[in-house]
């Protein structure tokens, strides 16, 4: 399975909020952030997680994508995903990394291989940087992520939980 991921904003903060981030580039073999999502999470709340770990260590994984697939900018989605979804595109090998609903089905449509974050959960249990996914999702849910009660029981499935 291919570890190389491309990721939205969405992700990043989550994973900030409740504390996590740092299992992000522990699971990937290569991540790449574009842009226009590093902008995305600046123009939030300064001191924010997620702001701080952009302008420290996440930096490092920042890439201007290039141009814009026009196959991508007929779905109207927001700069960050429409980047993530580009690149995803353009560089088969690898995986977009993103939760919002309508860019999940750009990229089904598309032939795009995605992930969420409930994904690099799991991940991060298999490999063991966590030890039980059940008290992570709780956290997740605690900060305002919104997932249905029937992916949370998958995602505990999928983590032999």
């Amino acid at each position: 399975m291919s570890k190389d991921f491309v990721l939205d904003a969405s992700p990043i903060i989550i994973m900030a909020k409740i504390g996590l981030i740092e299992l992000i580039p522990k699971v990937a073999d290569e991540l790449i952030i574009p842009k226009a999502v590093k902008n995305e999470i600046e123009a939030g709340i300064p001191n924010d997680p997620a702001f701080n770990w952009i302008k420290s260590s996440g930096k490092v994984f920042i890439r201007d994508v290039g141009s814009i697939e026009p196959e991508i900018l007929k779905w109207d989605l927001g700069l960050g995903e429409t980047e993530v979804l580009s690149f995803a595109y353009k560089n088969k090998g690898f995986t977009a990394i993103l939760d919002d609903r309508a860019a999940r089905r750009c990229a089904r449509a598309l032939g795009i291989k995605i992930k969420g974050t409930l994904s690099l959960l799991i991940l991060a249990k298999k490999e063991g940087y966590i030890p039980r996914i059940s008290l992570v999702l709780d956290k997740l849910i605690k900060a305002g992520f919104y997932v249905s009660s029937d992916l949370i029981q998958k995602a505990k499935d999928l983590a032999n939980e």
